[in-house]
């Protein structure tokens, strides 16, 4: 199950992931790793990264309202082109990124969850109890912070990034 690996001799407290969106390529900033996309809040993608990782930005998605219904999508008014993440933490501590595009990006994270599986199983259910909203943004800045304040070993977050 992939984790994020937050040691490298050293504990890191923090986690930068920088997004540039060009011509339609988003980036997590120093190349990496991760899952292909998922539209779809059952079929979560891994970040396995604390360098940053690439992916091809879709469009044309429906928003997540309509693929994946019942979820509380709080300050995110709309939520096209929708990509869903999970997180698994390895170290505890905060989890601190920037997200950087061209044009406007938002994102909205979920969490703590036990498990992948309980993520998952959550959908359509996300900022309930058991999910609860950790951060969220929408703006028309092409600049966001997402941050988890106290990420603990072995938890899970949800991320949707849209637009």
């Amino acid at each position: 199950m992939p984790i994020f690996n937050f040691s490298q001799g050293f504990v890191l407290k923090r986690l930068f992931l920088f997004l540039a969106l060009q011509a339609s390529l988003i980036t997590f900033a120093g190349g990496g790793g991760g899952g292909g996309m998922s539209n779809n809040c059952t079929t979560l993608s891994p970040i396995c990264t604390d360098v940053g990782l690439n992916f091809t930005a879709e469009t044309g998605i429906p928003n997540a309202n309509v693929t994946n219904p019942g979820n509380n999508y709080n300050c995110l008014i709309s939520q096209p082109n929708p990509t869903w993440y999970y997180i698994q933490v390895a170290t505890s501590g905060a989890i601190n990124m920037t997200l950087s595009a061209p044009s406007d990006i938002d994102f909205i994270i979920y969490g703590p969850y036990s498990s992948l599986t309980n993520a998952q199983n959550d959908c359509g259910g996300y900022g309930a109890p058991t999910g609860e909203i950790v951060d969220c943004s929408f703006s028309s800045t092409n600049n966001e912070t997402p941050a988890i304040p106290s990420a603990v070993v072995g938890q899970v977050y949800v991320m949707l990034i849209t637009n």
